[in-house]
């Protein structure tokens, strides 16, 4: 059976369904292994799993702090409740990063969507940058190029950029941290850094293009994870 595409708000994940259970892919919360929930495990009604995700961080004493989602499964009402825990080194402890909850009644009926159900989303105030995040095939790390978008008066170019390593570090333009991150993001998807700059220039003059006049979007963290 192909996969049914469930939406919360500007989400989406993907469920394969069989006589058994179900099969969750979300890329965007980077489990490892696919979110495999068996009906025969339920208790109280619920199935429940937790399972493995990037990045792979560490605490301050090198012991390692990875990530986790959270599937919660709910047969009476076939909800699934997502939920993305990662490690805050500035925080010294996990904390939520995002949570879904994936409804029978919310789905994608077209893919890709068409335009009119895209526009929306992308001028939703927290669409606040663009970035390509990867996690490394080689050294399983991740990294991001980050445009942040912060409105008209901002200069779109690539001395806006930053990135963030796998520690959730902020870099800056013209660092050796930013350049080593840039450079993971480029060798992770095998093309030169100015090309994964060039994507985030486009996707950025594309938001600019389509956003109204005095749209507000929600200001862009630069703080360490």
């Amino acid at each position: 059976m192909g996969a049914e595409y469930r939406i919360d708000g500007r989400h989406v994940a993907a469920v394969y369904r069989d006589a058994d259970g179900i099969t969750v892919l979300d890329p965007y919360l980077l489990h490892r292994v696919p979110l495999r929930l068996e009906r025969a495990d339920a208790v109280d009604g619920a199935v429940s799993l937790t399972a493995a995700a990037y990045p792979l961080r560490s605490r301050a004493d090198g012991s390692p702090a990875p990530s986790s989602v959270r599937v919660r499964w709910q047969l009476d009402d076939d909800s699934i409740g997502l939920t993305y825990l990662r490690f805050s080194p500035r925080r010294g402890h996990n904390v939520i990063s995002r949570s879904f909850l994936l409804r029978p009644d919310q789905v994608l009926t077209q893919a890709p969507p068409a335009a009119h159900a895209i526009r929306p989303q992308l001028l939703h105030s927290e669409q606040h940058s663009v970035s390509v995040r990867v996690v490394h095939p080689g050294t399983q790390q991740l990294a991001e190029l980050i445009l942040p978008l912060a409105g008209r008066q901002l200069r779109i170019d690539t001395r806006s950029m930053i990135t963030k390593d796998n520690q959730g570090a902020v870099a800056r333009q013209g660092s050796r941290e930013f350049d080593r991150d840039r450079e993971m993001v480029a060798d992770a998807v095998g093309v030169p850094p100015q090309d994964v700059a060039g994507v985030l220039l486009k996707a950025a003059a594309l938001h600019r293009i389509a956003a109204p006049a005095g749209l507000e979007l929600a200001d862009y963290s630069l703080e360490d994870e």
